[in-house]
């Protein structure tokens, strides 16, 4: 039996703080060379007995043979950290849920959200696209169809910051 393990990689706009978001770079080392994917770019790492395969948000995939991996690396990210300007309070309740979740923003300025839920393997479930009236949001979201686990919600505005919240499904 061939065993596939999935790394997700959840740098997907790092926010720090309330104000910080950092981006970096993977770097995977061959013995061909170097090839260099920015992070926010990367969707999801499966390794295998003998292969590694990345899959950009595209959704084009680039083989590697495992044995001809070198090593993999990632830049540091406090180099790569800079201001936005993300003042939103974002709050999610309850959590945990037996599966309706409210969403509610404070001081946002966006006039659309975008939430993409991904499993706890890192697999996009869902994309639900939230109109705003650019200060606030206020919205219920259906997580019942969802089994018990722990869920990533990304929050994106449209003006390209992004906040993260872990919900927790337990019916």
């Amino acid at each position: 039996m061939k065993k596939t393990i999935k790394l997700t990689l959840m740098f997907v706009g790092l926010l720090v703080g309330n104000a910080m978001y950092a981006q970096t770079n993977m770097h995977l080392e061959t013995v061909a060379g170097t090839s260099t994917y920015l992070i926010d770019d990367v969707k999801v790492i499966t390794f295998s007995s003998t292969d590694l395969l990345v899959e950009n948000i595209s959704g084009v995939q680039t083989p590697y043979v495992l044995n001809d991996v070198v090593k993999i690396t990632f830049d540091d990210i406090s180099d790569a950290v800079k201001e936005v300007e993300n003042t939103a309070d974002v709050e999610v309740y309850p959590n945990p849920s037996t599966g309706m979740v409210t969403l509610d923003i404070k001081n946002g300025n966006a006039s659309e959200y975008e939430i993409y839920v991904y499993d706890a393997l890192g697999s996009l479930v869902e994309t639900i696209k939230l109109p705003s009236n650019g200060s606030e949001l206020n919205a219920r979201i259906d997580f019942e169809k969802f089994s018990n686990g722990v869920y990533i919600m990304r929050i994106s505005g449209n003006n390209d910051s992004s906040i993260t919240r872990k919900i927790i499904i337990q019916k």
